[in-house]
C-alpha cells in the first residue's frame, strides 16, 4: 500500500468521526490528559498542516480540513516528494514525517471517537 493510499484511509476515518461532533463534544475530555475534543482537532489540523507544508503543500495555520486533505493528498500522490530529511522537523526523512502525520491522524481519531462515543474501530 503507498503512502497516499495508507492517507486517504487514516483521512477518511478522520472525517467519519469529526462529522460526528456535535456542538456539545466540543469541550468533552479525550483520553489524552488534559485536551478536550477542541484542542485534539486544533492540534491534529495544525500538525497536518505543518507537516504538509514540509512536502510543499502551502497550507496556512487555520485552514479547514478539505484544504488540508486535498493539499496533503496531492504532495502524498509523487513520490519524488519522499526524498531528502526536514530540517524543521531534527533531519527527519520525508518517508518518516510522511509517517508520523499518519500516526498522528489516526492515534487521534480513536481520541475523539472516544471522547463523543463513536465507533473507535
Amino acid at each position: 500500500m503507498s503512502v497516499e493510499q495508507m492517507y486517504a484511509m487514516v483521512a477518511a476515518k478522520w472525517v467519519e468521526v469529526t462529522d460526528q461532533i456535535a456542538e456539545a463534544d466540543w469541550d468533552k475530555p479525550t483520553p489524552c490528559d488534559g485536551w478536550c475534543v477542541r484542542d485534539v482537532v486544533e492540534h491534529a489540523h495544525g500538525w497536518q498542516t505543518t507537516g504538509g507544508n514540509a512536502f510543499g503543500a502551502e497550507l496556512e495555520q487555520g485552514a479547514d480540513w478539505s484544504t488540508i486533505q486535498a493539499a496533503v493528498s496531492s504532495q502524498f500522490s509523487d513520490p519524488a516528494n519522499f526524498e531528502g530529511s526536514v530540517e524543521a522537523f531534527g533531519g527527519m526523512s520525508k518517508q518518516a514525517v510522511a509517517g508520523t502525520m499518519i500516526g498522528d491522524l489516526l492515534v487521534h481519531s480513536w481520541d475523539i471517537a472516544r471522547a463523543i462515543g463513536a465507533d473507535d474501530t
